[in-house]
């Protein structure tokens, strides 16, 4: 295995770590960006299972912060 094999594994690694802090430090539209970039990239995803499930549950937990709750059970939806 070639360290490219992990290469947007890893970039979608660091997208849901930078979005969580990016969530906590209340810079709400670039946490939405981080964790969407997981979701747009899930088919690119080869080991990492647990990334799009996580990203859609951190993603659905930002929008019911933000009153967004349609917007958030369909990610739960999705997550599941």
């Amino acid at each position: 295995m070639s360290a490219s094999e992990f290469l947007v594994d890893d970039q979608c690694l660091v997208k849901l770590l930078k979005g969580l802090c990016l969530k906590y430090l209340d810079r709400i539209d670039e946490a939405e960006e981080c964790f969407k970039y997981i979701s747009v990239n899930e088919k690119r995803i080869k080991y990492d299972e647990y990334l799009v499930p996580n990203a859609l549950l951190e993603l659905a937990l930002l929008y019911l912060q933000l009153d967004r709750r349609e917007d958030a059970v369909k990610l739960l939806e999705s997550a599941k």
